[in-house]
């Protein structure tokens, strides 16, 4: 289909079905670089289900005419126009990465107009990359193989991908023959890049919003697209919520929102046996919200030794310490408390240990906390929370710390990490090796990969240790800086063949312990 917008000729893609007014309608907004292709499996799904669709070819991109728009604001104002153009009053949008961006700006600016949101691979910011940035804008051909990389894994270059229709879209292909890449991926990215508002926008959105993530999309990372669902996710303080039970039936009412819901009978509900409790400790929420979060990443998640597929709890008169490790790294972080009783300590699963995180964060306040050998209960006056324990006996972890002479290294940690963002862009799934070479008060970071493509990067640090090098897992050290919450960081050495630790700076209560790769 096509139709002019601001005196442009603009492509959509219908989904096989012809255009209908009289149905309701979904524009679906692709990402940087892309075109209608994106949504061929989509529109032709919802174009048989009831709906009108335009799967839109940005201006510049594809079939459609004109140059391509140079900020999301823009891009929001011009798929308002769209909506207007075909002879609508209101639209469902659906976007994917950047399409995120200029959907969430469309609704916030013009929230009559929006009636639902889909968010696919999306966050509040999108940040680029300075090197893929440069590399777009220059027109360079590496720039699609890097995004598709990150967005896809290697078989989006090609086809062949195992998840059903990516094979044939050939998305890196297509955006690679689209144009240039320099006025439309560079111009893109750089949208991208400057755009600021996205949080704020989010904050307006009083529409239903789906918010879809991928745990391996390295452009819109899952941690960043959550906090964009969960701000969306907030209510008002003074909605009203109407919840009506009518013939088995769960009816949701709020601002423009209903839904209903199918019920179960309540003699299904499986019912917890609450046992006796040995001992309890009342400790801040926040406390023990802030334990988990510093040591969760380090869980096994489905490893045959049971006991690390969760978190050690560790309770003394006078410390609480939460371990957690996967056999090739460990955290630890303890904070004081004063109690009566003697040592113990517990296996939490790994589920119950990231629900009681996000829990307590919710309830920051004092809680209690009670525990036999099989079960453990979190409660306070807004809630009760009792989970199952892992039966078994936790590791010795204490033999895992290092120990002879030390070599201490301090960094900026946002030094360290954007070092190792860049690095990273050269691993992939089967290759995560990145080295450490170390030098008085200097720390060279080196990756390659089998593809022989390599990279270095010098970052000023306070050493005056020996000259080594040492390899890691990159991963492993992004997810402990990732928690580490002062400016400065703190790598102890023990040598090349050693484990190393990573620690806040001057802060006792927080050890993450990281195995050395063979590189």
């Amino acid at each position: 289909m096509k139709f002019k917008v601001n005196g442009h000729e603009v492509f959509a893609s219908t989904g096989g079905r012809p255009f209908d007014k009289n149905k309701p309608l979904i524009i679906f907004v692709h990402g940087s670089g892309l075109t209608h292709m994106t949504w061929v499996l989509q529109t032709r799904y919802f174009a048989f289900h009831g709906y009108t669709c335009l799967a839109l070819d940005m201006p510049g991109h594809g079939l459609s005419g004109g140059k391509s728009l140079k900020s999301i604001e823009d891009m929001a104002d011009w798929i308002s126009s769209v909506i207007d153009s075909v002879g609508y009053k209101e639209a469902s949008l659906v976007g994917h990465s950047q399409g995120c961006l200029v959907t969430i700006e469309c609704t916030a600016r013009y929230p009559d107009k929006i009636k639902t949101l889909s968010l696919m691979g999306g966050a509040g910011a999108i940040p680029m990359n300075p090197e893929l940035l440069a590399l777009a804008e220059n027109g360079d051909p590496k720039a699609v193989d890097l995004m598709m990389d990150w967005a896809h894994g290697p078989a989006g270059h090609f086809g062949g991908h195992p998840v059903p229709g990516l094979y044939h879209i050939n998305t890196g292909g297509m955006l690679a023959k689209s144009r240039t890449i320099k006025d439309t991926l560079g111009v893109d990215f750089r949208a991208c890049d400057n755009y600021k508002n996205g949080f704020e926008a989010a904050k307006k959105i009083k529409i239903p919003t789906l918010s879809i993530l991928a745990t391996d999309d390295k452009m819109c990372p899952v941690k960043e697209g959550r906090k964009l669902a969960d701000l969306i996710r907030s209510v008002p303080e003074d909605t009203v919520l109407t919840f009506e039970l009518i013939e088995n039936q769960l009816e949701i009412s709020a601002l423009k929102f209903f839904a209903d819901f199918s019920t179960l009978p309540v003699g299904d509900f499986p019912v917890i046996e609450q046992q006796d409790f040995d001992l309890e400790v009342a400790l801040p929420g926040k406390e023990i919200a802030s334990l988990i979060e510093n040591t969760a990443f380090a869980m096994a998640s489905q490893d045959v030794r049971y006991y690390l597929n969760g978190i050690l709890l560790e309770v003394s008169p006078s410390k609480i310490n939460i371990v957690a490790t996967d056999g090739h790294r460990l955290a630890w972080s303890s904070c004081d408390i004063k109690t009566d009783f003697t040592e113990d300590k517990v296996i939490i699963p790994r589920k119950s240990a990231l629900e009681m995180q996000k829990l307590l964060s919710l309830y920051p306040e004092n809680v209690s906390i009670s525990f036999n050998s099989n079960q453990l209960k979190v409660f306070s006056d807004n809630f009760s929370f009792i989970s199952k324990l892992i039966e078994g006996s936790y590791p010795d972890y204490q033999k895992v710390f290092p120990s002879g002479d030390e070599q201490k290294l301090v960094v900026e940690k946002t030094l360290v990490q954007t070092a190792l963002n860049r690095a990273s862009v050269l691993s992939n799934e089967k290759y995560r090796g990145v080295k450490f070479i170390l030098e008085p008060d200097n720390l060279k970071i080196c990756a390659n990969n089998p593809s022989k493509e390599s990279a270095e990067e010098e970052v000023p640090v306070k050493y005056k240790g020996d000259s080594f090098e040492i390899g890691f897992n990159i991963s492993y050290v992004q997810d402990s800086l990732a928690v580490i919450s002062k400016k400065d960081v703190e790598f102890v050495f023990y040598g090349s063949e050693n484990s190393c630790l990573i620690k806040n700076v001057d802060d006792e209560g927080l050890i993450h312990v990281i195995m050395p790769m063979r590189l």
